[in-house]
């Protein structure tokens, strides 16, 4: 079983996920979960889908269906919504789709390999996993660059990653910090709302820091957001 969260951490960094977490959010993703993630536990974003590999199992079913929808597809059929823990069912394949923060059980029933005798006591296996569905992320992330020009034989400007101090303001307020790194990228955690984001280029004003304006909406990222600073060497 692969873990949003685990998912979100490699994708863009500790520094990303340490600061889009904060809120307990994830983004939404796409898991796959099988018979031997019985009795786990699995943590999703709104709008993810989990895959579910049960061969020889019954119809999964989701003990709450608001939270999170099973769904289905069989060969030489269309797909089927709502499981509803029947019998096996040869040639399909099940997802289940988060539709809202919450939590909910999927469960469904394994069987012999070959069928049970009649009369004979045969095993029935029951699979279950717990699924906390919680709230995508609301923030903004990007890079933060520096342009230098100057210095010996007048060179040309260079563009470069930085590590900087990033300032949000809101109608001229400081709401929110934080520093990216080494390779200028960052992300902050916000409410939603119109902010300003720049480099704070400190007391010694030979960088100037050109600001953006992001719009932030519920449960969205606003990502690839640049801020650059200009510096200007003797």
């Amino acid at each position: 079983m692969t873990n949003a969260a685990t998912k979100w951490l490699v994708g863009l960094g500790a520094l990303t996920t340490t600061a889009l977490l904060a809120g307990c959010s994830l983004p939404a993703s796409n898991v796959t979960v099988g018979a031997a993630d019985n009795g786990h536990t699995l943590n999703v974003g709104v709008g993810s889908t989990i895959n579910l590999t049960l061969p020889g199992y019954s119809v999964p079913v989701s003990s709450n269906p608001k939270v999170l929808s099973v769904s289905g597809a069989c060969a030489g059929g269309g797909p089927t919504g709502g499981g509803t823990g029947g019998g096996i069912i040869v040639g399909c394949f099940w997802w289940a789709t988060a539709n809202t923060n919450g939590t909910a059980t999927l469960s469904a029933n394994g069987f012999p390999p070959v069928p049970c005798p009649p009369g004979a006591l045969c095993a029935v296996f029951h699979w279950q996993v717990t699924v906390n569905v919680w709230p995508n992320p609301t923030g903004v992330s990007g890079t933060t660059y520096s342009v230098s020009s100057g210095g010996p034989c007048c060179r040309p400007p260079v563009t470069a990653p930085v590590s900087a101090p990033v300032v949000v303001t809101q109608a001229g307020h400081q709401v929110a910090t934080t520093h990216s790194d080494a390779q200028g990228h960052f992300a902050v955690a916000l409410s939603p709302g119109t902010y300003t984001l720049s480099i704070d280029t400190g007391p010694v004003h030979i960088c100037q820091s050109t600001p953006a304006t992001v719009t932030v909406v519920a449960q969205q990222v606003v990502s690839n957001v640049t801020l650059t600073e200009r510096c200007l060497y003797p």
